[in-house]
């Protein structure tokens, strides 16, 4: 009976899901008439409905500029709407989670990539926290980022661990995205009770932990990014925490931020700030380490979008 429960489970994700990924490969490659129809009201339903809006967006907007020859406005009006389709799938708040402090900040670049970050409810108090960077940028890499948060959250519900997840959303990812089109991904469960991180670094930058007591270290990844290889190599780790501890999560855009001798801001600085701000509330840590992004760049353009989620044990 569970295999046959699981088996149900499993097609009623796949199936509506994988409509959305056809719909994002037809939406990128400019196919604006298209609409997807997938009739459900869960998170996929309105992920469906949040494409078919962004899709008559797109269509509207086409048709404006195609009576124009400028490429220099087609391209800026399309990197507003993948900046739109960005904004709307963020999460509004964080949440509140007793015992801890939680604050995230996304700053996109000009010409927007895919990152996001997401917090998904899960049993027992716990919370499915991402931080992921879609390759590509403008439409396609919003669209990837779409797709991803909605299979992460789909699977997240489905399948019995962070890895099992993971390996779910690579091999959908294989199966139905073109080739070049890949996510970097840290997912970790927080379990606020046990004061536990359980997580997965698929390809993504080192995540910082600072202890109370001074040490800094890093969680690295253990794999490649989702949509590379059949087989990414990822392993499921886990990070005990404890009062005053501090988790910065964030994406290259932070680390790979340069100055005007094209040096970059790096892991060292990041991780220095993590260490020297224990007392500071979390969203106070993550305006601190944005703005010393911005004067080490020193008015050097922003390349690539900035995410940071800080998680601060009380």
């Amino acid at each position: 009976a569970g295999a046959l429960v699981s088996s149900v489970l499993a097609k009623q994700v796949s199936g509506p899901v994988r409509k959305l990924a056809e719909a994002a490969k037809v939406i990128g490659a400019g196919g604006f008439s298209h609409r997807v129809r997938v009739e459900s009201q869960d998170e996929v339903g309105m992920l469906a409905e949040s494409f078919n809006k962004m899709a008559d967006s797109l269509e509207t907007y086409t048709a404006e500029l195609a009576q124009t020859t400028a490429e220099k406005e087609v391209l800026g009006r399309e990197m507003d709407i993948a900046a739109e389709i960005q904004r709307s799938l963020l999460p509004e708040s964080c949440p509140q989670v007793r015992g801890f402090e939680i604050a995230a900040e996304s700053v996109p670049a000009r010409e927007v990539g895919g990152d996001f970050y997401d917090f998904i409810p899960l049993s027992e108090g716990r919370w499915g926290v991402v931080v992921a960077d879609a390759s590509g940028k403008g439409v396609p890499a919003a669209l990837l980022m779409a797709l991803s948060r909605s299979l992460l959250r789909a699977y997240s519900q489905d399948k019995p661990s962070i890895l099992s997840a993971l390996e779910h959303v690579n091999k959908f990812m294989l199966d139905n995205v073109g080739p070049g089109m890949f996510v970097t991904c840290f997912y970790a469960v927080l379990d606020p009770r046990r004061k536990v991180l359980r997580y997965v670094n698929a390809g993504h930058n080192p995540v910082v932990v600072a202890r109370a007591e001074g040490q800094v270290s890093t969680l690295r990844a253990t794999g490649t990014p989702l949509g590379v290889l059949e087989q990414p190599g990822v392993v499921e780790e886990t990070c005990e925490l404890a009062s005053g501890d501090l988790v910065l999560m964030y994406t290259d855009g932070i680390t790979e931020a340069v100055d005007a001798y094209d040096e970059q801001f790096g892991v060292e600085r990041l991780a220095e700030i993590a260490k020297n701000s224990g007392t500071l509330a979390a969203s106070e840590i993550s305006g601190r380490l944005l703005t010393a992004v911005r004067t080490f760049a020193a008015g050097q353009p922003q390349f690539d979008d900035m995410t940071t989620v800080v998680i601060r044990v009380l």
